[in-house]
């Protein structure tokens, strides 16, 4: 089979490289194209046997990356990455299984949107003179291609912080952008609050555009730009435009909300929680959170209520109701103490009834990876994740099903009880894949329920055994039993 070669570039990224180039040990070799670093990149590219080329920037991401492939064979795979990303232990292999079963030599991956963002797929494995178009936002148009369960992580580089307006600038110096441009380009000005700007690429752009699923998205920005100007009926009219174009995607129907009156909003929202974004190239549930949130806004707009003041005051929310702790909870608390040596016995157990490849859904710093060989997990605290340290970590959405593909056993260790939607999470795990779960009959800052059994996921799983274990100055499996205590259920997904 040919031989198969990442391919990378990149300018000022010693704070991440290292990462991204220690998960790729297994291939056949690095290409790394610089194209200007001034810091430690070049060092620790030449430190992993990376084959290293120079490239003056030119504000051409599509230039350089072409250079960059030029280097490599003509006849080798190329598996593309950027120096702020990486794969997991385990991923090799994955991507030569998928070259070897290619039949049109070009192989999408799962890619990450934004940490704990989901994923979108993009073209990232491929042989044979394939090259990359446009400046910024590169792609390869290809017809023909087979999906992998290939997945690359993403935490964005501190690097990019410091030139936030690179993509804008080097979009504006095109002095004849094509339809795809003139997207790009509205979409950027949009994300700076340049409306008006904004809702002319897009006009533009709906001249000319082909019917894709990028021109609903158009659709949706004009609409939202339209609604920031104040020109209300027209954006409702563009967001119309959007629902009739795909009436199963959540975005447009949320787009139709945001610019009605109370009353038809909430009509509206019910369609979006119905919707299943069939045949749309975005995250399942990523909108979710949205509607639930705006379906209160609209609620308390269609009693009268203030709706700024009663978000500045809080005013009516109540006092008891428990509410979902935020990620920046957590880096406190693993700030403070990530000891987590009180579960070591549940983490054992854990270890003896796991199979295959293991998930560890909300898995805080990942101290269940050494009991575990086929071990991944993901978590949404930054510091717990930066706190393990490991590659087989990374950040996570436990309401992002995308982040639930390829197991055979799902671990949720001491993380259902923290849920607001508990229920959807488990619902994520694949019919008739194993489960291990956990939970506490004692309560917590952060718990929103206490538990005597598993019978609130009698219709989401089937159990096999469970385990009890009780508080001896840690967790201890059987024994006299003591008033607080943990459940461990073996079971099934149904």
């Amino acid at each position: 089979m040919s031989k198969i070669y990442a391919a990378i570039i990149g300018k000022n990224e010693d704070g991440v490289l290292e990462r991204c180039l220690k998960s790729l040990k297994g291939l056949d070799g690095i290409f790394f194209t610089d194209t200007g670093s001034t810091d430690r990149t070049v060092e620790i590219a030449k430190k992993h046997n990376c084959k290293i080329s120079f490239f003056q920037w030119c504000d051409d991401f599509s230039k350089a990356r072409n250079f960059n492939l030029k280097q490599i064979p003509a006849d080798a795979w190329k598996f593309i990455i950027d120096c702020d990303e990486w794969i997991p232990d385990g991923t090799v292999s994955k991507i030569r299984a998928a070259a070897r079963k290619s039949k049109t030599g070009a192989v999408f991956a799962y890619s990450e949107i934004s940490h704990g963002g989901g994923f979108h797929q993009h073209l990232r494995l491929f042989k044979g003179n394939l090259r990359y178009k446009d400046p910024v936002h590169t792609h390869i148009p290809v017809r023909n291609f087979e999906r992998s369960t290939i997945w690359i992580y993403h935490k964005p580089s501190p690097n990019h912080q410091k030139d936030p307006d690179r993509t804008l600038r080097i979009l504006q110096k095109i002095k004849n952008p094509s339809t795809r441009e003139l997207f790009l380009l509205g979409r950027e000005l949009m994300g700076k609050r340049r409306y008006k700007e904004a809702l002319k690429y897009f006009e533009k752009y709906a001249k000319y555009a082909e019917v894709t699923e990028e021109t609903q998205h158009a659709l949706i920005y004009s609409s939202q730009c339209l609604f920031q100007i104040e020109k209300v009926d027209d954006a409702q009219e563009a967001a119309l435009q959007a629902v009739k174009f795909n009436p199963d995607s959540q975005e447009a129907l949320i787009a139709m909300a945001t610019c009605s009156n109370p009353w038809r909003a909430l009509v509206w929202l019910r369609f979006a929680e119905m919707a299943k974004n069939e045949n749309i190239n975005t995250i399942p549930g990523y909108q979710d959170r949205k509607i639930k949130a705006l379906k209160k806004i609209f609620e308390l707009g269609k009693k009268g209520v203030d709706v700024e003041k009663y978000f500045e005051d809080k005013a009516g929310t109540p006092k008891k109701e428990k509410k979902e702790k935020p990620a920046s909870y957590y880096d406190e608390a693993y700030k403070n103490n990530s000891n987590m040596t009180r579960y070591e016995n549940i983490y054992r157990l854990i270890g003896h009834l796991a199979t295959g490849n293991v998930l560890d859904v909300g898995c805080g710093t990942g101290e269940l990876r050494n009991y575990i060989k086929n071990y991944y997990g993901f978590d949404f605290s930054e510091i717990a994740v930066d706190k393990a340290n490991a590659d087989n970590v990374v950040l996570g959405n436990v309401y992002n099903k995308s982040c639930y593909e390829g197991a055979d056993t799902y671990v949720f260790c001491e993380v259902l009880e923290h849920l607001n939607r508990d229920k959807d999470a488990l619902s994520f795990v694949p019919k008739g894949k194993h489960v291990i779960l956990t939970v506490p009959s004692f309560d917590d800052p952060a718990h929103l329920r206490t538990y005597k059994d598993f019978s609130r996921y009698k219709k989401l799983i089937k159990i096999k055994k469970i385990y009890r274990f009780n508080w001896k100055n840690k967790w201890v499996l059987g024994g006299p039993k003591t008033e607080n205590y943990i459940l461990l259920a073996d079971a099934c997904r149904i």
